[in-house]
């Protein structure tokens, strides 16, 4: 007969406790304490056997079928797994709503490690849903519950809601926290359990961190190790983002060739597995990379492929950047006209989707493409746009950009709107000085 453990015992006898309501005093006498109780429940090994079959008793647990209620209980168990299993399929497959509703439909037990799965799953719908509050919170209390017990570990909740918990941090653009989540998740992942994916997914997660944090070498170095067992990663997902972390560093570290490379083996890796939305953001790094390289026909191509992606895929923010992109190209090509209808295309879109604080520099190159065709009144409205938002941002950077952009604008227009431009670019540059003059 199989080996029933005393904390499987104990987690019995707890879960009848908490069906009748009582809590540990209420069960407790002159011949078994409340703390007595606390201890059979969780399987201390030195407990009486007498007194746990007298709390038994008091709980109406016949001891002598506990082989037939543990197997009752673990197929209770497996049961909930696989519904819950379903309605992950469902938030991640298909529609987080849809996940959601039927979550509310499943009479969840208190106590055990379903509870974990359920707030992580309920932090995953709230994620799609970008409410990260919400989202974060769940992701902490699956995290919380696991942490009650030991041999829940093995499921790899904890790490997996860490992982989740850097993406929401990395969303409100805090790269420090993401840094922090992603480094715990790694930490506490179960290489013997299961969701096994979560460990690669870590991993590639915190060289996108490393990216945003212009740590460009010691992601690189991360990478280059994961290159060693690319072959085992078996989520096609986390290579894809492995390897466009990859050409965007090269990228910023000059390396032009290296990163070509690299981008186009990402677009063949993406159409065979038929990705849309990372062969459009491979397409759009790539023809970033013969944008700084001056190659203005290969860029135009590669910004046009990438647009022609993104008609099948939702991914605003990737269409406002390739529309940039493709806008600073046909201007540099003498295509004003059709430089500023694409621009003013990115510019609905940020619109629309309320993200003009993060696109500054989109209304910036619009701005330059009217100022390009002579008409400085629009560029000059477009740029103040930035200005106002560079200014609430605190982008001291960004605002002498425009400030300067603004100044020369104002020469063709107005001289005294130039003087008083001059002095507003004198005022940050000294700012900027300010802050740079660090004597220790």
């Amino acid at each position: 007969m199989e080996y029933i453990h005393p904390s499987q015992i104990g987690e019995l006898l707890r879960k009848r406790r908490k069906e009748l309501g009582l809590r540990l005093e209420d069960l407790a006498d002159d011949f078994i304490s409340p703390s007595t109780i606390s201890n059979i429940e969780r399987g201390i090994t030195y407990v009486n056997e007498e007194k746990v079959r007298y709390i038994a008793d008091k709980l109406g647990v016949n001891l002598e079928q506990i082989h037939e209620l543990w197997a009752k209980e673990k197929q209770e168990e497996e049961q909930m797994e696989l519904k819950l299993a379903a309605v992950e399929s469902i938030v991640d497959l298909m529609n987080p709503d849809k996940g959601l509703e039927k979550l509310r439909k499943l009479a969840v037990p208190n106590n055990h490690l379903s509870t974990a799965y359920v707030h992580f799953l309920r932090g995953k719908i709230y994620l799609q849903k970008k409410n990260w509050v919400k989202s974060q919170n769940h992701f902490l209390e699956a995290i919380r519950i696991v942490d009650q017990k030991g041999e829940w570990q093995k499921s790899n909740i904890k790490a997996a809601s860490y992982h989740e918990l850097g993406r929401i941090a990395m969303e409100v653009h805090d790269a420090d926290q993401a840094l922090k989540y992603v480094e715990e998740g790694i930490e506490h992942f179960q290489e013997a359990g299961e969701r096994s994916d979560y460990k690669s997914m870590l991993l590639a997660a915190k060289v996108k961190v490393l990216e945003k944090l212009d740590r460009i070498e010691e992601g690189l170095r991360l990478i280059e190790d994961l290159w060693q067992q690319i072959d085992e990663i078996k989520n096609v997902e986390v290579v894809l983002n492995l390897s466009q972390s990859r050409v965007s560093m090269l990228t910023k570290l000059k390396l032009y060739d290296e990163a070509v490379t690299h981008a186009t083996a990402g677009i063949e890796l993406a159409r065979i597995n038929k990705k849309p939305e990372h062969a459009s953001e491979l397409w759009m790094m790539l023809g970033g990379i013969h944008l700084r390289k001056g190659q203005w026909d290969e860029a135009e191509d590669c910004f046009r492929t990438a647009l022609c992606l993104q008609e099948k895929i939702k991914a605003d923010e990737l269409k406002i950047k390739t529309h940039t992109y493709l806008g600073m190209v046909l201007l540099e090509q003498g295509k004003s006209d059709e430089a500023k209808q694409v621009l003013e295309e990115a510019v609905a879109i940020c619109e629309r989707n309320h993200q003009t604080m993060p696109h500054r520099e989109t209304y910036i190159v619009l701005g330059d493409c009217h100022a390009k065709q002579g008409a400085y009144s629009d560029a000059i409205q477009v740029y103040e746009k930035v200005w106002k938002m560079a200014r609430k941002k605190g982008d001291k950077p960004q605002e002498h950009k425009v400030i300067l952009k603004l100044a020369r604008c104002y020469e063709q227009q107005d001289k005294e709107k130039f003087a008083e431009f001059l002095q507003e670019l004198y005022r940050v540059e000294n700012e900027l000085d300010l802050e740079l003059d660090v004597p220790y």
